[in-house]
């Protein structure tokens, strides 16, 4: 099972119930720490997958993963900076995946401090400026987080006019035959993982930074990744029933779509048909003739009602002869009157009668513990 990761856990732990029982990772720059109960936000783009558009001499020397490492440097020739770069007017580009869908709040950029022309007019050679920051699922729905046309001496913070979802971050420098290149020696994208709602069980459940407080059926807590095998219902905490398939059930509600292995039975084959062994349950006379005899017995208990259709009665009986043996004269439902009636015997004749219960799963039965065998001579009349 995943872990349930909200933050960065101080001691690198898994976070418990959401909250991160170390405290939030402080060792890195300010810019960079996790906050809130769960160490939920924080610079969600640390050390993410990059790409831009550069030559092959930059994309070498000054790659784009430059700019999500960590450091912001003093000097770009440290080899913490990424360098973009096109010709012709084209647009310079930079872009990063975050892995998944996150709500982002602002992004600060760094820009290369140590160029000759910025401690001379102050203005970086203008590698910073008359840029587009956009956040994007798709590369055909990108939202704009916002647009700087001045140059960017230090560092400059853009605040989304709204808190956006994404998993891709675009910076695109306007196209310009002059200002073609720019640097990056940092990003810092402010974000936590996004909590898609609709997998809450209802909206006053749902915290779009905390999460849901429980998760529809059949999604792990975070609501981001189904139940594994074997598991489903709410936050995935309960354990599927003896299914066909052994451990695959529903996983939003529990149903063994293929059925039950033997003796289990209802849609979640939870219910458990035991053999029936009998107690003290007896076997009595009701009456009798000189061609007949009428039994009783009393209903094996703690069968619960709703499984009695898998439970019956084996009626037997011989005669005293030596080497007799039982001939069955049917079987009994569980849900009839525990009553039977043996006709056509012989007058004055000795006879051993045994009621047997069992239980039933299709073409299988199971014989259980056989009441007490009952023994009555046939009148010598012909009442």
């Amino acid at each position: 099972m995943e872990k349930n990761w909200m933050g960065q856990n101080r001691d690198d732990n898994e976070c418990s119930g959401g909250t991160c029982p170390s405290g939030c990772d402080t060792s890195l720059p300010s810019g960079y720490n996790w906050r809130g109960s769960s160490c939920q936000i924080g610079n969600v783009g640390l050390n993410k997958p990059t790409n831009m558009t550069a030559s092959d001499y930059y994309q070498k020397t000054y790659p784009a993963t430059g700019a999500l490492d960590g450091i912001i440097p003093e000097n770009m020739l440290n080899r913490h900076c990424a360098h973009l770069s096109n010709d012709n007017g084209i647009s310079a580009e930079w872009w990063t995946d975050l892995g998944d869908v996150y709500k982002i709040y602002n992004i600060t950029l760094y820009a290369r401090t140590d160029s000759k022309l910025h401690f001379i007019i102050g203005n970086d050679d203008d590698r910073l400026q008359q840029f587009y920051l956009t956040v994007y699922n798709t590369s055909d729905n990108e939202v704009l987080c916002g647009y700087h046309h001045n140059p960017v001496f230090t560092h400059i913070t853009i605040t989304c006019p709204r808190p956006l979802i994404g998993r891709y971050v675009h910076f695109k420098k306007k196209p310009s035959v002059t200002l073609e290149a720019s640097v990056l020696c940092e990003v810092i994208i402010i974000g936590h993982k996004y909590i898609d709602c609709i997998l809450c069980p209802d909206s006053v459940s749902c915290n779009d930074v905390t999460g849901c407080e429980a998760c529809q059926g059949s999604y792990q807590p975070e609501c981001k990744q189904r139940c594994e095998d074997g598991f489903y219902g709410t936050n995935c905490q309960d354990q599927c029933g003896q299914c066909k398939t052994n451990t695959e059930c529903d996983s939003y509600n529990g149903t063994c779509h293929d059925g039950c292995q033997i003796w289990w039975t209802d849609t979640k084959c939870n219910t458990y048909i035991s053999l029936p062994n009998r107690t003290d349950e007896i076997l009595t006379l009701l009456n009798k003739t000189s061609n007949s005899i009428e039994i009783r017995w009393q209903h094996i208990h703690g069968i619960s009602p709703n499984i009695t259709d898998f439970y019956g009665y084996l009626i037997q009986y011989k005669n005293g002869l030596p080497n007799a043996t039982y001939i069955e004269m049917g079987t009994l439902d569980y849900n009839s009157d525990p009553y039977w009636k043996i006709e056509n015997l012989e007058i004055n004749t000795k006879y051993s009668i045994k009621v047997t219960p069992f239980r039933k799963y299709g073409n299988d039965k199971e014989s259980g513990k056989a009441y007490n065998i009952l023994t009555v001579k046939t009148n010598c009349t012909g009442k």
